[in-house]
């Protein structure tokens, strides 16, 4: 299987392909049943140390598939980074950079370890990097795997060739003339000297019909990365070892032709297709079986994707050879309802077949049922590693680069309860992690983080271009999920949490910053106690997620942003419970201390169309108290607030809003911080009132949507808390936006207090539809009008607002109400203007301090 993390290491700014030829490097085998020998291992460890023991500069350590009982420990003070490092603008030459001796640890090199949660969007587990086939028309040579270009070029779906073959002179496609003319056949260049959309750009103007170019690291095929909308031709890149051997074939043999076919067909969905609902089933019933069915495509439109091409849905195809699973590799099923059984257990598989997956032994589903939501199924890597002591860290790392794929760590259900805090404990780190899955199958950890990352540099593949999507970092069952601080960097990839009893799923502190796909957090019971979250961030730390961010099933907060940023392309906070009557603040998201959640617009083509739609709007539901019928404005309690922004905070959502089953869907505490598109909430996010009665304090958009309606607002009651007054964040300064759905009159009374400037505590709304009032509550006396159309004062015993004296009104009253009123003469109302303004401003200058 062709090896996808590469480890690049440079003496300095330019580097040939020579260096790697005479640099000392070693390949070091861990398998139990290997006689030892000094490069074959029983132990893990006994590889690493002789790895940090030796003088290689890059050292490679291959895992063959088995349980490893040992405790982890990698340290290095004097090694640097091993990762690939390229200037942001995609280039493809080096800043100048001294690289110490680097570390690969191979566990399973499998392409993809596919994830699927219940009745969510899903991320594919696209494999649009893969490997692709290169055959020759000369006996003996070839084939080769080669990747194909998933940020520039296309991506055929048929075989491409046979078509003859030039070497590109220059080789490397560098700036000088090229002096080939490819007459439409396959171009072979070399790697470095421009970046690889340059030379695509390059060869393609020569004619070249498809491109491929030769890596120069030792190991591996590099995975490319560009961005060239102008490029239509196919790119592939192969490894130095397979390049040397066709650039060898292509001058022994000039009239031979090439033929890359694409993988055969396994979930390899077309581009466009990447996203999807999931449904996972007992198909006929059989608890021996389980499918995974991908339903309802969404309306997406991928930037690969040429405009006008319709997305298709394809299904799994988990036994197609080239995804690699057999009999025997196993499967983890996980339940996130935090009121179940909170279990998480592993299956052998014992067939495949399409999307059809045969276990061994039949799931019991009153400990996993995977037909609730947001119940995952996951693949697991055949390197299986269980701490064989009692420690702080399963697997530690400290001031050392590496990389590490296809490593499922466990905790052993040997040891005590809580003797392992972390399973991945790394400092000062820079790594290259994909497919790492960190679990707790046997519930023997009682706290901690199944990652704890300090001042590291965590990436997933090539540095500045990682082109392979979905390679996954996951924590399933552990006490909590991953734990980041120290300003430690997580990039391009996609992090599962699930199954946690306590904390937070991502906690994120100290300048941290996280940037991934796709982040879906589901399932912490917070041991049914307060403090529990799905992400945590504070002190500076940011989130951006360019696919998917999914918070589900949470005892607590679903987000709770103190100082913190976030920006998504669309979200769903789903399943978010507290305690009923708790005087904790926990809501579905949280923004304190200057936060800023920004959920943005896709980018928009010329003509204003989008250019890909991950998600059509943002939902949030089910965010409730967990006696959902329970009064969430009685005195002592606080309300479970599907949105919740306090002062200097700021909400930006670009996209819908859907609301559905909040206990209030969301409240701010400042003007102007909630922003949503023009009045596109959906009625879910607006109160609607349809008889008279009280204005609900818990909601700042609210409808009029019935005609003889009379609202009465107390501002002492809104301000009231808990018998006394108190600087409530929820309901000091609280804004209401009051209009009118119906071309009838209206009004809106005080039972207490005036309107800022006047002496009046009425309003009433002229008979047409559109009028409306917003105002902002001071004190418990005090209101003040913002903002107003087809709104005027009117005296508190003005005939319309006479009947509506509570909220129970006769049928006669109706009618009285109906009435038509005396309207003020003129100069009453320029007599009003001014001084209510003036006296407004004041009042409100007034009352800042307080």
């Amino acid at each position: 299987m062709n090896r996808v993390i590469q480890i690049i290491l440079y003496a300095c700014l330019a580097v040939s392909s020579a260096v790697y030829a005479t640099a000392p490097s070693q390949v070091l085998t861990v398998n139990p049943s290997l006689p030892v020998s000094p490069t074959n291992f029983h132990k893990i460890q006994d590889a690493i140390d002789t790895f940090q023991g030796s003088n290689a500069l890059y050292t490679e350590i291959d895992i063959a598939p088995g349980t490893y009982v040992e405790t982890i420990q990698l340290e290095q003070t004097s090694a640097s980074s091993n990762i690939q490092v390229r200037n942001s603008d995609l280039e493809e030459s080096l800043p100048t950079y001294t690289f110490s001796r680097g570390l690969q640890i191979n566990g399973d090199m499998r392409p993809c370890f596919p994830q699927y949660q219940n009745g969510y969007e899903h991320a594919s587990n696209n494999q649009k990097t893969q490997v692709y086939i290169l055959e020759t028309s000369v006996s003996g040579v070839g084939p080769f795997p080669v990747l194909v270009s998933n940020t520039f070029g296309t991506q055929p779906l048929t075989d491409v060739g046979p078509l003859p073959v030039q070497v590109c002179n220059p080789f490397l496609a560098n700036p000088l003339p090229i002096t080939n003319n490819f007459a439409g056949g396959f171009a072979v260049v070399g790697r470095g000297g421009v970046g690889f959309a340059t030379k695509a750009s390059r060869v393609q103007a020569a004619g070249a019909g498809a491109m491929i170019c030769v890596d120069n690291a030792p190991v591996g095929t590099v995975s490319m990365g560009g961005i060239d909308p102008s490029i239509t031709i196919p790119c592939f890149s192969i490894s130095s070892t397979f390049g040397g051997q066709l650039l060898t074939a292509i001058t022994n043999n000039p009239n031979m032709t090439l033929t890359v076919k694409p993988p055969q067909t396994f979930y390899n969905p077309p581009t466009g297709t990447n996203y999807a609902m999931v449904t996972l089933s007992h198909p006929g019933g059989d608890l021996t079986k389980i499918q995974v069915t991908m339903t309802n495509p969404l309306p997406i439109v991928d930037p690969n994707l040429p405009r006008g091409q319709t997305p298709v849905l394809e299904q799994p195809a988990f036994d197609d050879p080239r995804l690699g699973f057999v009999q025997g590799d196993k499967i983890m099923l996980t339940e996130s309802d935090i009121f179940g059984p909170g279990l998480v257990q592993v299956f052998e598989i014992d067939s495949l077949s399409g999307n059809i997956i045969t276990l061994t032994t039949a799931v019991n589903p009153a400990q996993v049922d995977i037909t609730k939501m947001g119940s995952s199924l996951t693949f697991l890597p055949n390197v299986k590693i269980l701490p064989a002591v009692p420690q702080e860290n399963a697997f530690r790392a400290q001031q050392i680069g590496f990389s590490m794929t296809g490593v499922w760590l466990d905790m052993n259900p040997q040891l005590p309860l809580g003797s392992i805090r972390y399973g991945l404990g790394f400092s000062d780190v820079v790594a290259n992690l994909a497919n790492i899955i960190v679990s707790d199958t046997s519930g023997r950890t009682a706290n901690g983080y199944g990652m704890f990352f300090e001042k590291c540099s965590i990436n997933i593949l090539d540095g500045w271009r990682d082109s392979q999507r979905n390679r996954r970092l996951s924590v399933i069952g552990w006490s909590s999920g991953a734990w980041l601080v120290g300003k430690t960097q997580m990039r391009s990839s996609f992090l599962f949490c699930t199954g946690a009893t306590n904390t937070n799923l991502l906690a994120a502190e100290s300048g941290s910053s996280v940037a991934l796909d796709s982040l879906i957090l589901m399932g912490n019971q917070g041991l049914l106690q307060s403090g529990s979250a799905g992400i945590t961030l504070s002190e500076g730390s940011e989130i951006s997620i360019s696919a998917l961010l999914t918070v589900a099933d949470i005892f607590g907060s679903g987000i709770n942003c103190d100082n913190a940023k976030i920006g998504c392309p669309g979200f769903v906070l789903d399943r978010i419970y507290k305690p009923n009557g708790g005087l904790e603040q926990t809501n579905a998201l949280q923004l304190n201390g200057g936060s800023q959640f920004l959920a943005f617009a896709p980018p928009l083509y010329t003509d204003g169309t989008p250019s890909s739609l991950i998600r059509t709007k943002s939902v949030v539901r089910d965010c409730f108290d967990i006696d959902p019928n329970a009064d969430v404005t009685t005195a002592g309690t606080l309300p479970n607030v599907g949105i919740f922004v306090d002062t200097q905070s700021q909400f930006v959502s670009q996209k819908e809003l859907q609301f559905e089953n909040n206990s209030v869907d969301f409240l701010t505490v400042s003007d102007n911080q909630f922003i949503t598109p023009a009045w596109s909430a959906t009625p879910g996010s607006i109160w609607q009132h349809t008889s008279s009665g009280k204005v609900n304090p818990n909601y700042q958009l609210q409808d009029i949507v019935e005609s003889h309606v009379c609202l009465t607002l107390d501002p002492q009651e809104v301000f009231q808390y808990t018998g006394v007054y108190v600087d409530d964040p929820i309901h000091a300064g609280k804004t209401f936006t009051i209009f009118s759905k119906n071309a009838t009159k209206h009004c809106l009374k005080l039972t207490s207090g005036y309107f800022v400037g006047t002496d009046k505590k009425t309003l009433t709304f002229k008979a047409r539809e559109g009028a409306y009032v917003t105002l902002k509550v001071l004190s418990p006396t005090e209101v003040l009008v913002l903002d107003s159309r087809g709104v005027k004062f009117c005296e508190s015993g003005c005939k319309i607002c006479s009947p509506c004296t509570a909220n129970n009104r006769t049928p006669g009253a109706v009618k009285n109400h109906a009435k038509p009123i005396r309207r003020p003469v003129q100069g009453q109302l320029k007599k009003q203007k001014k001084p209510f303004i003036d006296r407004a401003k004041k009042r409100t200058v007034g009352l800042v301090g307080k």
